[in-house]
């Protein structure tokens, strides 16, 4: 402050610059309490939806596995080390036997360069073949001495479907390479299960975030309440209806409310004062003052 400046310009001053509005707290608590729910719903709904997805997997390769592991009981070696197959131990479901059904099996016999030089099919291929490249095979070979020694891929089949696909390399007695045994399955009703899924737990999330978002606003308009009370019982103050905040208020909240009447006896104190200051002036004021107007009145 200035040397010049007065106290009551400053006073003025500082009535004339009230508080400043810096956004709503409610706006900020429903944001918030949004966002987390919106964040921890996507995550939960990635997660079931990755679950889910993971499980159908599993289901399928499961049966492709024990697709294989009959395969593996099916074929043979003679002395000679030629392949033999025994027809009646071969897979029994009947969709093997359907053109393009969605199920296939094969007897992939591979050279040293890995390349498939003689196939057996399952009669759901009809005239197609299935596809294996040499790398792999020498992948699937590599696996043997592992010990799930079926690897597991993604394929298309020969009607363009997508495929879940098994392939195991057996090595039989008196041959240097070993036989591929090729397991597939149809998994477009698998992948269309999922998207079902997804989709309808999408929903159920969505309404769920919904709900999650009206509870909040709820909740906020409840817990913001007393500030509203106190908002209202200081305009009667401010009137004179009431003289201070009376009631009860929540623990976070009753401090405020008692500093609050603490100013406001503070001001009536020092209201209070000046009147007191004011009486005392005018009463010192009133002899003088009668004196000068009897003085003006004789003229003298």
């Amino acid at each position: 402050m200035s040397e010049g400046a007065a106290p009551g310009t400053v006073a003025c001053k500082a009535e004339a610059e009230p508080a400043r509005t810096r956004g709503s707290i409610a706006r900020r608590m429903l944001v918030t309490a949004a966002a987390g729910s919106l964040i921890v719903l996507a995550a939960a709904g990635w997660s079931l939806q990755a679950m889910y997805r993971t499980e159908t997997q599993q289901r399928l390769d499961a049966d492709i596995s024990s697709t294989i592991l009959t395969l593996a009981n099916v074929v043979d070696t003679d002395l000679a080390g030629a392949i033999n197959y025994a027809n009646d131990k071969l897979p029994k479901d009947e969709r093997f036997g359907r053109s393009y059904s969605g199920r296939y099996w094969a007897f992939l016999v591979i050279d040293a360069k890995f390349q498939v030089t003689h196939a057996e099919l399952s009669p759901s291929y009809f005239d197609a073949h299935p596809l294996v490249t040499p790398q792999v095979a020498r992948d699937v070979t590599s696996l043997k001495a592992r010990p799930d020694p079926v690897k597991k891929l993604d394929d298309k089949g020969p009607d363009g479907r997508p495929l879940r696909v098994g392939i195991r390399a057996l090595s039989l007695p008196a041959r240097a390479q070993p036989v591929l045994l090729y397991a597939a399955l149809d998994r477009s009703e698998a992948d269309m299960a999922v998207g079902m899924f997804t989709l309808r737990l999408g929903i159920a999330l969505g309404v769920l975030a919904l709900v999650l978002v009206m509870s909040a606003l709820v909740l906020i308009r409840y817990g913001l309440r007393p500030l509203h009370e106190i908002q209202g019982k200081l305009q009667d103050v401010r009137a004179g209806r009431r003289d201070f905040l009376d009631g009860e208020y929540p623990s976070e909240l009753s401090p405020v409310v008692k500093e609050i009447n603490t100013l406001i006896t503070q001001n009536r104190k020092v209201v209070e004062r000046a009147r007191t200051h004011v009486g005392n002036l005018a009463h010192a004021l009133k002899t003088p003052l009668a004196i000068l107007l009897n003085e003006a009145r004789t003229g003298q």
